[in-house]
Order: structure tokens, then sequence, then C-alpha cells
């Protein structure tokens, strides 16, 4: 995907505060690479922020390879790879200074109006600047259904929402959703395991005037270990579902 216009990449490296207390890379900041290189793109390809139309991200899969540490240099890369009618399909790749594939994650986009938040269909012209024009025409990925009767016998727990937690859009940044799951997770697992994959479902934004309540419910299928988080308020609309699927910290 190099020779396409859309593609793009940024190096970084690895600082005390990109990293928890296992000198293990944050999912939550490559999280925020990936939006930061996102929006930079536009600057890029030369679209002005004055555009009648903007993207809001949907869905996350992200899948962790391996964990970079403190002082390690990383390569940061996206490219669009397809669009169906309203949506748009993103690839993230967090690298090594050996281009060997750390993190990475696919990203499904909805297009809409910027002031109305009207869904808007992309366009042969929008798809002009993103290249999309050059690349199969495709839905993209699936993530994993979360069936709500999981949580029947599960206690809701407040998710407390801070001002500096909210966007120039004043409503949650979708990349603390990496970071909001670690405090409601039973200690005794992040004791021995850790996320090599995780999956978000955005269905409504958090604004500060919230009152966000978190359940959690854990799984093993064939002897795969997940953990089930479903965010929502009192009437039981859902603002994110996340799974995350766990290895051992042996394994690594």
């Amino acid at each position: 995907m190099e020779n396409l216009k859309s593609y793009i990449t940024e190096n970084h490296r690895i600082k005390y505060s990109n990293v928890d207390n296992n000198n293990m890379l944050k999912p939550m900041e490559a999280a925020r690479w990936f939006q930061d290189i996102f929006l930079r793109q536009d600057e890029v390809l030369g679209i002005e922020r004055t555009n009648d139309f903007t993207w809001i991200l949907l869905n996350y899969d992200m899948n962790i390879y391996k964990y970079g540490k403190i002082g390690d240099s990383v390569k940061i890369e996206t490219y669009p790879y397809s669009f169906n009618r309203f949506y748009g399909n993103r690839m993230f790749f967090l690298k090594d200074e050996n281009d060997n594939v750390l993190i990475e994650a696919k990203t499904r986009w909805l297009l809409v109006e910027k002031d109305t938040f009207k869904i808007k269909k992309v366009t042969e012209e929008i798809a002009e600047v993103y290249d999309l024009h050059k690349i199969e025409k495709g839905k993209g990925f699936e993530v994993d259904s979360i069936d709500d009767k999981l949580f029947s016998d599960v206690e809701k727990k407040p998710l407390q929402i801070r001002r500096s937690d909210l966007d120039i859009n004043n409503h949650v940044n979708n990349t603390l959703y990496f970071s909001y799951f670690y405090d409601y997770i039973d200690k005794k697992v992040l004791e021995k395991y850790i996320p090599y994959k995780i999956q978000l479902t955005y269905k409504k934004q958090i604004t500060i005037d919230d009152e966000p309540y978190v359940y959690t419910k854990d799984e093993i299928k064939d002897e795969q270990y997940y953990t089930n988080v479903k965010i929502c308020n009192d009437n039981n609309e859902i603002y994110t579902l996340i799974k995350i699927l766990w290895k051992k910290k042996d394994e690594c």
C-alpha cells in the first residue's frame, strides 16, 4: 500500500510515560499514536478542516503481537483499504526498527456531515481524496458480538468521567477506552495475563454530564480466556462494548 497517496508513516521512541508497571507499551498509547496520525493525514492530503464531512469511529480490532519497551524505536503506519457506501476501513500498524509488526489494528469509520452528524455517502470525489478508487470495495471486517445476557447477574460499577478525559468535541476521547477497562478487571487476572486482542464497538459518545456504568464478565471458551465489558447508562443505552482476549505473561 506504500504507493497510495493516503499512506503515511511517523517515527516514535517509546518513553517512560508510554509504558505500564511491567515496562510494556500501554495499548492506549498505541491507540493515541494511531489517532494522531489519522488526523495528520488531512494535512498530508490537503483536506481542509472546514470540510462539511467527518469520520466517526465505530469499530476497533487491535491485535498485539509483541509489547514494545522503554527506549524502543517504532514506526506508525496507516492507510485506508476499502469502503462500502457509508463506511471506510483503515489499517494501522506499529512496527519495530526492523519492520516487524508489533501491533496491528483494523478500524471501521462512518462518514457523517460535520454539523448535523447525518450519515453521508462516500462519493467518488471523497474516495478520490483517499485513493480508495484504486482499492477493491469491501465490507471490511467483523468484531465478535457480545450477548447482553452475559451481564444479567453482574454488579454495575460507576465510571467517573473527568473533564480531562474530554477531547475537542467535548466527548470522552476514543483512546481512553483502552485504559478504562483496566480499573475493572480482577487483579488476579492482571497479575497473570496481558491482552493480545482488544475489540471495541462504539455505540454512543460519553459527555461530562453522563453517568455511565461498567459491567464486566469473564469467559473461558476452548481454553481461551476472555473478558467482556459493557459501558452503559441506567437505561441500558450502550456507550461502548469491549472484548479482551488474554494470554499468559510467561508466554510472551
